[in-house]
């Protein structure tokens, strides 16, 4: 990929506590703290993927959500990050509605 492209961007969405700064820190190498409780992400972060098959990702770790009705300024943060993209897959959404 040439310094003018884009890398591809992958937003890490989810319930609290489901491991998304977890496999943010693997993706990119980040040390963010990870605690056990609600709330501990209150912002989005964006780091760049180690290479893979020598492209990177850019990745965006984002507050945890319960559902898709904003109940905090955190939750509205990553529902403007899943608003602002061009594509959105969610292979587990059934798990937002339980929650």
């Amino acid at each position: 990929m040439s310094a003018d492209q884009v890398n591809p961007t992958v937003a890490l969405v989810g319930s609290p506590n489901s491991g998304k700064t977890t496999l943010f820190n693997w993706l990119t190498g980040s040390k963010f703290k990870t605690v056990n409780y609600a709330g501990s992400t209150v912002d989005t972060h964006r780091g760049l993927s180690l290479p893979v098959y020598g492209e990177s990702l850019s990745v965006l770790d984002t507050p945890g959500v319960y559902s898709l009705q904003p109940h905090g300024r955190d939750e509205e943060v990553t529902l403007e990050t899943l608003t602002a993209t061009d594509e959105v897959r969610a292979p587990s959404s059934w798990s937002m509605e339980r929650n």
